[in-house]
Parts: C-alpha cells; sequence; structure tokens
C-alpha cells in the first residue's frame, strides 16, 4: 500500500504522463517547442546564407558589430574593450565564440565565411527562432488552441521583416527576443504572483538594453505598470482612497525595485565601462559617433524643419506598413480588456508599445533615422495582444491558483494548498473545506462530499485523487481581476479570425512595404536580388560596397606590409578589415597607439592612411577630423595613392601612401 501511494504521489507531483524525476522524459509539448526552435533557426540561417553568401545583401551596421568582435581577439592589441561603446556590446559579446570558430577547422575550409561575417547571421537567427518559440510559449501559457498557437507563430515567424532581420546579423533579433521574454513574465507574474517571474524579467530587460537602448523606455514602462499593479493588490482589504494606496506602496516599490535593478544595473555598468575606458560615459548618445553626432551628419529634420504633420503620416506609415491591421487589433483588444478588466492585456501595450512611442517621438524630433525596422515591435504586439485577449481565463497559468494534491489522503500537498492536512484537520488561514471528512463547507464549497462524491456543478477539482483545481473561486476567473471570463463563442471566433487575419495581411503589406523605397529604405534593395535585370545591384550600396571592401582589402594584402602599417578608422569600414586575410597589417581605432600613430605617422611606421570620402558620416572619420585637407591635398603628410569609387564612379575612398615611408 505504501509503495503505491508513494508512486501515484510521484505520478501526481510530476503530473499525468511525465515520468517521475528519476527517469523523466520530455514531454510531446516540449518536443514541439524544440522541433519548432530548431526548425525556425534552420530557415533563418538558410536566409542569412543566400543574404550573405549568394546574393551578398549585407547591412553594414551588421558588419560593424562582427567586426567589434573579431578586433577584440584578432586585432593588433586584442582586448574586451576593443568592442566599442557606440553600439550596445551583447551581439557583439555573443559573436566573439562565432568568430573564433570561424577560423577554425571545420569552418576554417570556408573562409568567405570569416570574411562576409556570417557570424552575424548565425546570432541573429537563433535569437529570432528563441522569439518564436517565446511566442509559441505566451500562447500554451494562455491555453490557445493548437490551431491559433500555430497561427500566432506564423504571423510572426514569417513576417517577412521578421525573416529578414533574423538572417541579417543586425540587433533586432535579440531585442525582441528580450522583449518577449520581459513579456512573459510579466503576464505569469499577473496571473501567479511569483517574484521569480520578476527577477527573470528584469534580467530580460537588463540583457535588452545591452542589446539596444530603446529598451530604457520599456524599463521605464515596466518598472512604473508594477508599481501599480503591486500597490493595488497589497491595499488592505475594506480600505480606500489615499490611505489604502499608501498602505499598498511599500510593496509595490518593493516589486518594482526587483524588476528594474538588472536594467539600472546594465545601464550603470555600461556607462561606467565607457567612460573609464574610453573617456565617456554616453557614447551611444554624445561621443564622435554617437546617434547624435550621426544625425546631424545626415542630415535628419525634426518637426521644427517640417511641422508635425508630415512626420506623423511617416510614422502612421510605417506602423501601417508594418502591421496594416495594427490600428484595428488595439480598439478590439482594448474593448475586450476593459469589458473582462484584463489587466494582463495593459502589459502587451507597456512592453512592446514604449518601444514604439520611443521611436516615434525621436522621429517626431528628429533624433533618429527613422528606418523601417524600428517599428518592428509592431508584429510582437498585434500578435501577443489577441493571444492574451482570446486565452480561455478558465484555464490558469502555469503555477496560478491551488497546488496538485500529490497524497490526498494524510499527505500536505507541495507548494501552496487550501487543505495543508487533509483527514480531520481545518485549514490554516482560508479554506474551501472547514471540515473534510463529511462536512459540507459552510457556504460554497468545491466538494459537497468529498469521499467520492464529485462537486455539483463546476468544481476545481472533479476527481479528487491528483486533480488540478483551477481557480480559487468558484467559477472560471480572470488571474488579473477576479472577474468571471466565460467567452462567447462569438467572441472567440472574433479574435481567431482577427489573428488569422492578421498573418494573411501582413505578408503580402509588409513585403510590399519593403519594397517600397520611402518604407523600406534599407531593405528596398532586395529588389535586385530578385528582379537583377531590372534593378541591377550595382544600384543599391549594400552589394557594391562588399565587392569594393573585398578589392581595397585584397589590394592591401598583395603589398606584404608589416604589421601596423595602415592607419584606418573602422568606423563604418569594419568589412575592409574583415575581408583581409592579414588584419594584423591595420591600425584600428581600438589599438593602444591609434592616437599616436595618427598624431605621428611616419615617426611610428605608418605607410599608408586610408579614409572615406569626408561628406555625411565620413565627417565624423577620426582620420578627417585630425587632418580635414586630407582628402583633397594630402594634408602635407601623403601623396594619393589610389582612388576608389562605386560603380557609378563617385569616390568613395582614398588610399595615401605617407611621405617618405617605406
Amino acid at each position: 500500500m505504501t509503495v503505491e501511494v508513494r508512486a501515484r504521489a510521484a505520478e501526481t507531483t510530476t503530473g499525468p504522463g511525465v515520468a517521475a524525476p528519476g527517469r523523466r522524459r520530455l514531454t510531446r509539448v516540449q518536443w514541439w517547442g524544440i522541433s519548432l526552435f530548431a526548425g525556425l533557426a534552420f530557415a533563418y540561417l538558410a536566409v542569412g546564407v543566400y543574404l550573405y553568401l549568394i546574393v551578398g545583401y549585407i547591412n553594414p551596421d551588421a558588419s560593424s558589430r562582427v567586426g567589434n568582435a573579431g578586433f577584440t581577439i584578432w586585432s593588433r592589441d586584442p582586448h574586451l574593450g576593443a568592442i566599442g561603446f557606440v553600439w550596445n556590446p551583447l551581439p557583439s559579446l555573443v559573436e566573439i565564440p562565432l568568430v573564433e570558430l570561424s577560423a577554425h577547422w571545420p569552418l576554417n575550409l570556408w573562409p568567405e565565411l570569416r570574411r562576409v561575417g556570417f557570424a552575424g547571421a548565425v546570432m541573429s537567427a537563433l535569437f529570432m527562432a528563441g522569439a518564436g518559440w517565446q511566442v509559441r510559449r505566451i500562447a500554451l501559457d494562455y491555453g490557445a488552441g493548437r490551431v491559433l498557437r500555430w497561427v500566432a507563430v506564423a504571423a510572426f515567424a514569417l513576417n517577412p521583416m521578421i525573416v529578414l532581420y533574423a538572417g541579417m546579423g543586425m540587433s533586432e533579433a535579440p531585442f525582441l527576443f528580450f522583449l518577449l521574454w520581459t513579456c512573459r513574465r510579466i503576464l505569469l507574474w499577473v496571473n501567479r504572483h511569483r517574484v521569480v517571474d520578476l527577477v527573470v524579467a528584469g534580467v530580460a530587460l537588463g540583457l535588452a538594453y545591452l542589446t539596444r537602448y530603446e529598451a530604457l523606455p520599456a524599463a521605464a514602462g515596466v518598472a512604473l505598470g508594477v508599481f501599480v499593479m503591486s500597490t493595488r493588490r497589497h491595499r488592505p482589504p475594506g480600505s480606500q482612497g489615499r490611505a489604502a494606496w499608501r498602505a499598498g506602496a511599500p510593496f509595490g516599490l518593493h516589486d518594482a525595485t526587483i524588476v528594474v535593478l538588472p536594467a539600472v544595473f546594465a545601464f550603470v555598468l555600461w556607462a561606467g565601462l565607457g567612460w573609464l575606458l574610453d573617456g565617456n560615459a554616453f557614447s551611444q548618445f554624445s561621443s564622435q559617433y554617437g546617434n547624435a553626432a550621426q544625425v546631424e551628419a545626415a542630415g535628419i529634420i525634426s518637426a521644427e524643419d517640417v511641422g508635425a504633420g508630415p512626420l506623423a503620416e511617416v510614422i502612421a506609415g510605417n506602423l501601417l506598413g508594418m502591421q496594416p491591421l495594427l490600428f484595428a487589433v488595439l480598439p478590439i483588444v482594448g474593448w475586450v480588456a476593459v469589458r473582462r478588466r484584463r489587466v494582463d492585456a495593459a502589459v502587451v501595450g507597456v512592453v512592446f508599445g514604449s518601444v514604439l512611442l520611443f521611436q516615434m517621438s525621436a522621429v517626431i524630433l528628429g533624433s533618429t533615422f527613422g528606418w523601417f525596422r524600428f517599428y518592428m515591435a509592431a508584429t510582437p504586439l498585434v500578435v501577443v495582444a489577441i493571444l492574451v485577449a482570446r486565452g480561455p481565463a478558465w484555464r490558469p497559468l502555469p503555477g496560478a491558483g491551488w497546488s496538485r494534491l500529490p497524497e490526498v489522503r494524510g499527505a500536505r500537498a507541495s507548494g501552496w494548498s487550501p487543505l495543508p492536512e487533509v483527514r480531520g484537520a481545518r485549514a490554516s488561514g482560508w479554506s474551501p473545506l472547514p471540515e473534510v471528512r463529511g462536512a459540507r463547507a459552510s457556504g460554497w464549497s468545491p466538494l459537497p462530499e468529498v469521499r467520492g462524491a464529485r462537486a455539483s456543478g463546476w468544481s476545481p477539482l472533479p476527481e479528487v485523487r491528483g486533480a488540478q483545481a483551477t481557480s480559487h473561486e468558484g467559477s472560471p476567473r480572470s488571474s488579473s481581476s477576479g472577474r468571471s471570463l466565460r467567452r462567447s463563442r462569438v467572441e472567440r471566433a472574433t479574435l481567431t479570425t482577427l489573428m488569422a487575419l492578421v498573418l494573411a495581411t501582413s505578408l503580402p503589406v509588409t513585403a510590399s512595404s519593403m519594397l517600397t523605397p520611402s518604407l523600406g529604405k534599407e531593405e528596398y534593395g532586395l529588389r535586385s536580388a530578385f528582379w537583377p535585370d531590372r534593378h541591377p545591384p550595382s544600384e543599391f550600396w549594400f552589394y557594391w560596397f562588399g565587392d569594393v571592401s573585398r578589392n581595397v582589402a585584397g589590394w592591401f594584402d598583395d603589398q606584404a606590409l608589416p604589421p601596423g602599417s595602415v592607419l584606418v578608422d573602422t568606423f563604418g569600414i569594419s568589412r575592409i578589415w574583415l575581408f583581409s586575410d592579414r588584419p594584423e597589417q591595420f591600425v584600428v581605432r581600438s589599438d593602444y597607439d591609434f592616437f599616436a600613430k595618427l598624431n605621428q605617422p611616419q615617426r611610428q611606421g605608418v605607410q599608408y592612411i586610408l579614409t572615406p570620402r569626408p561628406t555625411g558620416l565620413g565627417r565624423l572619420d577620426a582620420i578627417n577630423v585630425r587632418y580635414p585637407t586630407l582628402w583633397d591635398d594630402g594634408a602635407g603628410i601623403a601623396t594619393l595613392e589610389m582612388t576608389v569609387t562605386s560603380p557609378s564612379g563617385t569616390p568613395q575612398f582614398r588610399i595615401y601612401r605617407i611621405k617618405g615611408s617605406g
């Protein structure tokens, strides 16, 4: 009998269909999750192979991040500080081992993987596959059916912008992954009130900041939302007004601190390291290469220049181009949330909406380039919002509601239980069964007759042995509001249909927007990959810049120069360094002796200087800043060796030979 009870206890503890801890196996749901991640990663890697190795469509920003990873291990002065402080470091940190692996067997059999910076595509593919997995987990948490679950995953994972940037090697993939991770954990916290969810969400926000500084408004919004919800939840029963809020405020401050502390730590750590190593705590904002300097050099307009109206049209066009049903989905989900008091629906808007609001504000102020990819948060916003509104509320999120009772007779339930002692004991605190054996609970009871009897009407324990309770109350309720949430068929069908429409409309509309030059300023070059006869690759700089970089690197390699002979500021032209088979010949910005060689090139053994055209972002190049007339007359220190032009004949780089060198 003891053996039987223990066996049943082990079975109920681990769950139906799951083996005991000593022989645990992956469930079918887990296998589907692993298969989804592997399938998406493989598909996105295939996209990366197509972009990097077949058509050569590579965004220079992706090359810059791979270059930063390479500088830390392959430059003349390898050190972690070489990762730079303009771009947030996490993508490059992830790429460091991938870059190193590309130089070892068997990957070194394909040197092109290293030269084109394919490590970036691997990084983004894995993170975007993880983002798709997070969408599926949210759908499972909210009890979405199989059809809705896979439609939601498809609406996210197959979105053309998601597919493109999954293989592009940019920071969008890890950023969306961390935002989705944050969103899922905050949703879990709203419904099951576990501090561990706040901790994990905080870690995700901290990592998001180390990926993109747009995580700051998301962290602020989440912290404020957690404070309000926790304060409201901890108000004393029966009290109202300011006194009630003041009583709950310490709890709200406690929870908000937990969730925001990792992001604050990441912010302070990165700022401190930048100040110690680079002399600027906020290089990404205010340095020579920072966002403000780049925006000014590019001549970005603001509302002061053209008025708010035209810029509002640009914002609306980008949002609708990314998600054409955005302005239809949000009112519908909002109506459902208000009608059902779904507090958790606000979480989705806070996490993703704060990022979009930040971007829209930056466009109005003229402090951003306004790329189409900056609106990608609209896709998870729409998908997750529908999942949260559509999810059947009578199925609790993992860990919410009552706990399982691994041993019904005489055993104490693991975790929290309304029946600490089942036989003859009255539960401490609130209990639905004041007297368990044969007694009917005063008021409502889920089990009018405990031994062998099934509760009349709905019961959270339809079978006492091993049954899972689904609510603290006797009717289906939202964990976030405590209000009954039985769905009408019309409402459920409407939201399911809405998800299908999101999938059906976003695929063609987003793809069309990407190929429209006024919207997809960075993406419309894909036309040259699809229709090279009508749109020659030479017309878009993503293509020819790679060929130019390869030729310049090859020319320097052929000179057989000693280490430290070529002075170059790698801001914007990291691909030349990546293409070279002899990277030690270059003196890059992160080398300790860069400024010594910049100020006295002849005395320091520099033979060549490579500089970009001093227009646009080229004006930020350290060499052009130090020698403003170098492009025109050699600044009295060098003679022109070669001018490198684009296919249209426009000069892009110039190679100068230092007078008296060699």
